[in-house]
């Protein structure tokens, strides 16, 4: 059984990979047969692929963090109150950024998350992905990092009442290396937005870490 496991895993890892090599070998071909055309898209898919300038700043959140939550449910009543604490690492050669909230109590029931934070190269804009226990579907968010260096980000999720897909704002301000604050906005039926929750993000010191 653990032998036709391990070919299973080869073969999809093997498919995986067939999928990214021939989408290269796809884009050189649209691009054309000579060797210049070649060396134009190899460039391309290198730069893409490299880790750059906003990469490396994502690299600098790395570490762990206890983020003071407020949380309104509804515009009309009063919030709820929370301190999650979060792991961030860069995996994939400093491609990306991971994200863990650790297993906590909110409101009776527990919650976890994870996340995965990047940089597109090509698109220019950062780009992540949302997964908790409250829920089973995957949100999905762009980011552009504005002059003072905020970042506005746009999430879609799936509404579990309506069933369909919501947009979700957010403003994202770093105070300085040690501390940011994510501010998010949910579009409301009707097409108002209502201040959802704010996040206040600070950087454990090494004493007090996990």
């Amino acid at each position: 059984m653990r032998t036709r496991m391990r070919k299973l895993m080869f073969v999809c890892l093997g498919g995986l990979l067939v999928i990214s090599m021939g989408s290269m070998a796809s884009s050189i071909q649209d691009a054309g047969d000579p060797a210049t055309d070649q060396d134009a898209a190899s460039k391309a898919w290198m730069d893409y692929m490299t880790p750059g300038d906003n990469h490396k700043w994502l690299a600098g959140r790395v570490g762990d963090w206890e983020i003071a939550t407020t949380h309104w449910l509804q515009p009309d009543t009063p919030p709820i109150e929370s301190t999650m604490n979060a792991t961030y690492e860069a995996v994939l050669g400093g491609r990306y950024l991971a994200q863990t909230v650790h297993d906590m109590d909110y409101s009776g029931m527990t919650f976890g998350a994870r996340g995965f934070i990047g940089y597109d190269n090509v698109q220019k804009i950062f780009v992540t992905s949302w997964i908790d226990s409250f829920g089973t579907g995957i949100a999905t968010g762009r980011g552009t990092k504005n002059d003072d260096g905020s970042i506005d980000w746009v999430w879609m999720m799936t509404d579990p009442i309506s069933g369909k897909e919501m947009k979700m704002r957010a403003v994202e301000k770093v105070i300085s290396d040690d501390e940011f604050v994510m501010t998010m906005y949910q579009e409301m039926p009707d097409g108002t937005e209502m201040k959802s929750m704010v996040q206040q993000a600070r950087r454990k010191k090494a004493s007090s870490s996990q």
